[in-house]
């Protein structure tokens, strides 16, 4: 299987598609397809997100709450709060995990964001089922709100692109093996 690679263009039938007033500063959508005799939705996919980020990029997570809390930036509640939140996680509106808030959903995409002061981001999780066949599609967007956006996302930025395509694979073998 070849590593996912970024993509351009959401699909028709996307959340996103249809989100009124949607700006895009950054665009970026990582695939993979797989292949599971276990059924798999959406929700899994958001909870398991958590589970597959690499522990160097986690050290890199624990860095940036560190800076951002005294800028005044909004930071997660800490790997105990995470935990009970992944734990009790059910992909309602409204829910969080960490940074991340479900703005929308449908039965095969959960839309999650965060909108901050200095940049408002979408990470969206879309699930394509065919009897057993799976593409999982995380698509990120980017609004930047201010300077400080543009100057931390130039920073963030080669990091997010070496993370997703590790994040998506790790992610999508975390599903097929949680039969």
């Amino acid at each position: 299987m070849k590593s996912p690679e970024p993509q351009y263009g959401l699909p028709h039938d996307s959340l996103l598609q249809h989100q009124a007033g949607l700006r895009t500063d950054y665009l970026d959508i990582y695939s993979r397809a797989f292949t599971t005799p276990c059924p798999v939705c959406v929700d899994s996919a958001v909870k398991q997100f958590f589970f597959s980020i690499p522990r160097p990029f986690l050290w890199m997570l624990a860095v940036r709450e560190a800076v951002a809390r005294p800028l005044g930036l909004k930071t997660a509640n800490g790997k105990k709060a995470t935990l009970l939140e992944i734990k009790r996680f059910e992909g309602n509106v409204g829910e969080r995990i960490a940074l991340f808030e479900v703005w929308n959903r449908t039965e095969k995409e959960i839309v999650t964001g965060q909108r901050d002061k200095h940049l408002d981001f979408i990470l969206s999780f879309y699930l394509e089922t065919r009897e057993n066949q799976y593409t999982l599609k995380l698509f990120t967007v980017i609004q930047f709100n201010s300077r400080l956006g543009r100057a931390y996302f130039l920073v963030v930025k080669p990091i997010h692109r070496l993370l997703m395509p590790v994040l998506v694979r790790r992610l999508c073998h975390r599903l097929v093996h949680a039969c």
